[in-house]
């Protein structure tokens, strides 16, 4: 294993776009301990792909993180006994028949998920004959990814169908702003009836009973209009009060599922590294 990991050794690997020659000569300095390498303030994954180089720590260290991360994956796919035991073991005995066996398995299943954990694992078990155990440590985060990728998806989904229905509610309480509105004119305009049909009974009083008990009657019918309009009204202005309060709760469950997504994937990487360092000691 080598003691101290240069610059120049992570730069021969051809790091990607986002580690220019000069960040990686910042970070490492003049060298650095595979362990010092694990507690860079840089994201997991990269300092996984840093010790997964060639000649970074010894293939035997290599290897078994390269099993450990097909394992993580291997209830993806029914896989074969010899493979299983392989990568709990790594009894080198059974490095063909897991490689057959792996390959068998790779021609038959359809699922693409599936397909990546059997990659995952074939490469894990191929990882002596090829001497780099780094393409094991790859396909198993490929498959790590392509389930973080589709939780986002249906995370995504769940978004989507909050936001339909939280644009549903702002058009309801629109409709109940404008139900509000047209309650408040009929609510005017009942008081304008009223307001005549006072004028009308007071004009019934010089007339005939017949006529002031007929205005009576209607006073009394504009009366129950209005109060009906109210009413409505206030109904109206239940349920625009009710969808504004759905939508903050809404609003407040997807922050709090975003949170918990992201310190899931954050737990994950650090678990991986831990195991690394344990290789290491």
């Amino acid at each position: 294993m080598k003691n101290i990991i240069t610059a120049r050794d992570i730069i021969s690997h051809d790091p990607c776009d986002d580690y220019p020659p000069e960040l990686v000569r910042q970070l490492i300095g003049d060298g650095k301990t595979p362990l010092e390498i694990l507690d860079l303030p840089i994201p997991a994954e990269d300092r996984i792909w840093v010790m997964t180089r060639p000649g970074m720590v010894p293939e035997h260290i290599q290897d078994e993180f390269a099993r450990k991360c097909a394992l993580s994956v291997i209830h993806l796919w029914n896989a074969p006994n010899v493979v299983k035991r392989f990568l709990e073991t790594g009894d080198k005995s059974l490095l063909e028949a897991s490689v057959d066996a792996s390959w068998a398995a790779v021609r038959t299943v359809d699922a693409e998920q599936i397909a990546d954990a059997a990659w995952a694992a074939l490469w894990a078990a191929d990882a002596a004959r090829i001497a780099d155990a780094s393409w094991a440590a790859a396909r198993a985060a490929t498959a790590a990814a392509a389930r973080a990728a589709a939780a986002a998806a249906e995370r995504a989904a769940a978004a989507t169908a909050t936001a339909e229905r939280a644009a549903a509610a702002e058009r309801a309480a629109e409709r109940a702003a404008a139900a509000a509105a047209a309650a408040e004119r009929a609510a005017e305009r009942a008081a304008a009836a009223a307001a005549a049909a006072e004028r009308a009974a007071e004009r019934a009083a010089a007339a005939t009973a017949e006529r002031a008990a007929a205005a009576t009657a209607a006073a009394e019918r504009a009366a129950e209009r209005a109060a009906a309009a109210t009413a409505a009204a206030e109904r109206a202005a239940e349920r625009a009060a009710a969808a504004t309060a759905a939508r903050a709760a809404t609003a407040t469950a997807e922050r709090a599922a975003e949170r918990a997504a992201a310190a899931a994937r954050a737990a994950e990487r650090e678990e991986q590294i831990q195991f690394f360092k344990k290789l290491l000691f």
